[in-house]
């Protein structure tokens, strides 16, 4: 009986201690694998994130500038119609179709108000023959 123990004890010292570090071992390479897969799929996650987050920074980025552009031919615009109200001129309205055809053209904004000064004093004096003509274009053969 005491051999059987003995036996029992030495298979428990040899036996227990494999079974566990297997099972441990196991454990370890399975709990590996599956954090990696969601190690990976949070990774991917916030990679993700962090597209949507940059396209939406990009945006903002794009709507701050137009808006700031807008800002900026308005301010362009209120300067062209202050500057005929105040000298009482019939140009007085068109400061924002003169900003935009400066722009579209690569003309400096103060050129068309300051040709129209010039040739009609600021549309008071347009060209008779034709349809307004504020500009002098055609020596007022050509109309608008």
């Amino acid at each position: 009986m005491k051999n059987k123990n003995t036996i029992r004890f030495a298979n428990s010292l040899v036996f227990l201690p494999v079974m566990t570090m297997s099972l441990a071992m196991g454990g370890v390479t399975n709990t590996s694998i599956y954090s990696g897969v969601f190690q990976n799929t949070q990774n991917i996650l916030v990679q993700k994130l962090n597209i949507v987050n940059q396209k939406s920074s990009e945006a903002l980025a794009l709507k701050q500038v137009a808006d700031q552009k807008i800002a900026e031919q308005q301010a362009k615009a209120n300067a062209i119609d202050n500057y005929f109200k105040e000298l009482n001129l019939p140009l007085e309205g068109v400061g924002m179709k003169m900003v935009l055809e400066a722009e579209k053209n690569d003309l400096d904004w103060r050129l068309m108000p300051a040709i129209a000064m010039r040739e009609s004093t600021g549309g008071k004096f347009a060209c008779k023959t034709k349809t307004f003509n504020a500009f002098g274009w055609g020596s007022c053969k050509i109309g608008f």
